[in-house]
């Protein structure tokens, strides 16, 4: 019925969203995107400057696969005291180059 690789990304996916939606602050004051690995120290850059919460994006630049670093990412927003959610393209060479 499904590949092993769409399950894998529908279930990390899943993953992802029970993550993230676990922290989200309900009236954000400051927002900032993520794409890519960011550390602890840098999001609590952020927090210095007023910034309450994050948007991570969890997919990669092909289509179909989880970015690697989504979840650490995420973790790391946490632990630097940040609310966070994540979004994910789907298909980000329908949107972007089509």
């Amino acid at each position: 019925m499904y590949n092993n690789k769409i399950m894998k990304t529908i279930l990390i996916s899943i993953l992802l969203v029970v993550l993230a939606s676990s922290t989200v602050s309900p009236d954000p004051q400051m927002i900032f995107d993520i794409v890519g690995p960011f550390s602890e120290t840098a999001f609590g850059c952020l927090v210095e400057q007023g910034y309450t919460s994050v948007i991570v994006r969890a997919s990669s630049d092909t289509p179909g696969v989880i970015d690697p670093n989504a979840v650490q990412t995420l973790e790391n927003a946490q632990a630097a005291g940040l609310a966070t959610s994540i979004y994910i393209v789907v298909c980000p060479s329908t949107y972007f180059f089509n």
